[in-house]
């Protein structure tokens, strides 16, 4: 409201050089130059001397006397720590996705093991040092369970301790220099189950295994089954060639108990096995037995139809299907009738 006073003034003493605007914090004389702003007020506004308006800086940001004056941090620390009767200090504040606690010191966040670690050092960790725990629970703050090292010795840790997944590990760092068949054994546990099975022990999907391997120059995932038959038989398998299990066992992958076969060879395993959803009905959804009279297999699929629904539903299909009159030059023939008409054109008779 003051500016566009003043710029009513201005309009109308025409011949002033200088007219004084009166801002809520600037009482500054403005030239017709400067048209509306002066200098202080175009710093507070944001305002750069190419005429780009920027938002306004916090100097309470930038100056770190404005900060919380916290005392000595290791009481909040230690309020944030349930101690265990193992000897571990089990951290119950914020932790990261992968399970470290979190804590904040002079407006930045760190981490919590870290920070307990320098504390017991009196110094600060260098960038390329870790803390390694010794108990291996990553929420575990206790000092004498933190001792300093490099990324190397934690990936050591790692695999010593036999933390990280299978198929990972020991046998990822003895797969250099292995040909295909002896990287396939390393994930096969070969000793005989009560059953007999050599079940597989690497990476598994719907609950068969899969094996990594390189084809045509590129890396291509194979379930296990089915590259072992390839290797086996010294060929790539058909499309519509499947692997089946002698012992029922997905998970198993000991030559002895896998044989070829077809999709339906492998479906009538399911049916004659009893693995089927369907196998242990003895009725139809009608009712009717499925008895060695009433029972249809498909041989497609080897799946079990009943006879008496499916001449009912042959029956229906043909009563349901419309029948056509026959005619003869525009007129309705009866069927069945009996008569012979002659045709027209003399080209025969139509009964």
């Amino acid at each position: 409201m003051v500016y566009r006073i003043a710029m009513l003034l201005f309009r109308s003493r025409k011949n002033a050089d200088i007219v004084k605007i009166m801002h809520a914090n600037c009482d500054h004389e403005h030239t017709k130059s400067a048209r509306a702003k002066c200098r202080a007020e175009r710093k507070r506004l944001g305002i750069t001397g190419d005429g780009k308006r920027r938002a306004p800086v916090n100097p309470k940001k930038r100056d770190p006397s404005t900060y919380r004056k916290a005392g000595d941090p290791w009481p909040r620390f230690l309020s944030k720590v349930e101690k265990r009767d193992d000897g571990c200090w089990v951290w119950q504040g914020s932790l990261n996705h992968s399970g470290y606690g979190k804590f904040k010191m002079g407006g930045t966040m760190v981490f919590a093991h870290r920070w307990s670690l320098e504390q017991k050092l009196g110094r600060k960790l260098e960038p390329d040092e870790v803390a390694r725990h010794t108990c291996d629970v990553p929420a575990c703050v206790a000092p004498d369970h933190l001792v300093p090292g490099s990324r190397s010795d934690n990936m050591q840790d790692m695999i010593q301790r036999n933390r990280r997944r299978p198929g990972k590990g020991v046998k990822q760092r003895q797969h250099h220099g292995l040909t295909p068949y002896e990287r396939f054994m390393l994930y096969v546990d070969s000793e005989t189950t009560p059953d007999g099975c050599y079940p597989w022990t690497g990476r598994t999907s719907h609950g068969r295994g899969k094996f990594g391997a390189r084809k045509d120059g590129k890396r291509v995932q194979y379930v296990a089954t089915r590259w072992l038959m390839e290797h086996v038989l010294g060929r790539e398998l058909k499309p519509d060639e499947v692997v089946r299990h002698k012992c029922d066992n997905p998970i198993c992958v000991r030559r002895e108990h896998l044989e070829m076969g077809t999709a339906a060879d492998n479906a009538r395993d399911i049916v004659e096995r009893g693995y089927h959803r369907n196998a242990s009905k003895t009725h139809c959804k009608n009712g009717h037995p499925f008895d060695e009279e009433n029972t249809y297999i498909n041989p497609a699929s080897g799946a079990r139809q009943c006879r008496t629904c499916r001449s009912a539903s042959r029956k229906k299909r043909q009563d349901e299907k419309p029948k056509k009159p026959r005619t003869v030059d525009d007129r309705v023939i009866p069927q069945g009738c009996g008569h012979v008409i002659p045709h027209p054109l003399g080209r025969g008779a139509v009964t």
